[in-house]
């Protein structure tokens, strides 16, 4: 039970994290391509 617990934490703290670096990533894109930053 524990093991699946924690299995499930880190899934979900990975898809926090990748959702984050593409939110980065995506920003990072629209501030070189028009020179101004991106809010989200």
């Amino acid at each position: 039970m524990f093991h699946s617990t924690s299995h499930q934490a880190v899934i979900m703290a990975a898809s926090v994290c990748a959702k984050d670096l593409f939110r980065f990533t995506l920003s990072l894109i629209h501030f070189y391509l028009t020179g101004s930053p991106l809010s989200f």
